[in-house]
């Protein structure tokens, strides 16, 4: 039986094959409404005439105009199937995070004290109208001291190149933006930034962060050394010193200063990147995914570290690809969508619920939840 998948933008061609079965595997990621709608078009032709259809999709609104039917995945598995008139956007948010109550908060997060920013913090970093694409709306944002904000949305929809903006500075063609710390310095590049006081731990730790072939003391002093320079010597006491703070601070398990960075565990290994940063003071830090495959006391000991550096008054953005991190630690969180920052969620309104419908460009109203709905599409 013949059966075509369509991995990507161009489903035409196995259109023209005529198949018994059609899989479309996020066919429409890359098309504008007007092709889309076409393309729906001549599927609810062929289905007419007998074609079976699986269409794969994370955009709700899809799945609402082309389904029969709807299942449900989450962690690997197939958690239900429903007849089309069932999914209400209620109900598959409530199957994808497996909460039993669309009013279901955390009984006391990790950081289920915090108090957020006082009213009148100072602004520390402050963007206007910043574009990720050419097409996307432009996007104004600010900082407060002592504040933690969270970055979330379906992977590839813009909070990665956000944050990596907010370190680099903007870029993209015909974009006229502004990132600037304190008022005072634009930021335009990565060395610009760290100057201005803001630090950056990328995702991909080994990739952007680690140098492999160094020593843990030499990996942590990497952003320091201009402070372990004494008359154009490096001081590897100077950087010794400044690293054991560091080092009893986020509890690094290690052997010995010398030994490879490839020695540590990778949780271990994040310690020693963060510890890299904060050694140099800044107002503003940037985390971008940090506590992504590491074990569960690593992220205990991140968590702790956050909560000392906010009421410290530094300013946190970190991007996580956890839900549970942002309803837990997080003073709001900016959700988005298709390139453009969609929705801004605070603590009153940060449900699972809440943010995995804005993931999809949705909201759980205020009489399904039992509570004010965020904005946004319903």
């Amino acid at each position: 039986m013949p059966c075509d998948t369509l991995p990507g933008p161009l489903p035409g061609r196995a259109l023209v094959r005529e198949p018994r079965v059609l899989i479309l595997d996020e066919a429409t990621s890359a098309l504008d409404v007007a092709t889309r709608d076409r393309l729906f078009e001549a599927v609810a032709r062929r289905k007419a005439a007998g074609m079976a259809v699986l269409f794969v999709s994370h955009r709700m609104d899809e799945v609402d105009a082309i389904s029969d039917r709807v299942s449900v995945l989450r962690s690997g598995e197939s958690v239900a199937t429903l007849e089309a008139v069932d999914a209400t956007a209620a109900e598959l948010v409530r199957l994808m995070t497996g909460a039993e109550h669309l009013t279901d908060v955390p009984e006391g997060g990790a950081l289920a004290h915090r108090s957020g920013p006082a009213a009148d913090a100072p602004v520390l970093l402050r963007v206007r109208g910043l574009r990720l694409r050419p097409d996307a709306d432009p996007v104004d944002f600010e900082l407060r001291a002592g504040e933690m904000v969270g970055l979330a949305g379906l992977e590839g929809h813009g909070q990665d190149a956000f944050i990596k903006a907010l370190w680099h500075g903007p870029s993209g063609e015909g974009s006229v933006t502004r990132v600037e710390v304190g008022g005072e310095s634009e930021i335009r590049s990565e060395q610009r930034a760290a100057a201005a006081g803001v630090g950056y731990v990328p995702r991909d730790r080994r990739g952007e962060a680690l140098f492999g072939t160094l020593s843990i003391r030499e990996n942590f002093s990497a952003a320091t050394q201009d402070k372990d320079t004494r008359f154009g010597l490096l001081s590897r006491a100077s950087a010794l010193g400044r690293f054991a703070e560091y080092r009893s601070g986020l509890k690094v398990r290690m052997g010995r200063e010398s030994d490879p960075i490839t020695t540590l565990s990778g949780g271990n290994q994040q310690k020693v990147v963060i510890a890299r940063w904060l050694a140099r003071r800044p107002d503003v830090l940037l985390l971008n995914d940090p506590t992504r495959g590491v074990d569960i006391g690593a992220k205990r000991d991140i968590y702790a570290l956050l909560d000392e550096l906010t009421a410290r008054g530094v300013a946190v953005v970190m991007l996580s690809t956890e839900v549970d991190e942002h309803i837990e630690l997080m003073d709001r969180v900016l959700v988005f969508r298709e390139g453009s920052h969609s929705t801004t969620l605070d603590r009153r309104s940060l449900t699972r619920q809440f943010l995995v419908a804005a993931f999809f460009g949705r909201t759980v109203t205020a009489s399904v939840a039992g509570s004010a709905s965020p904005d946004g599409d319903s």
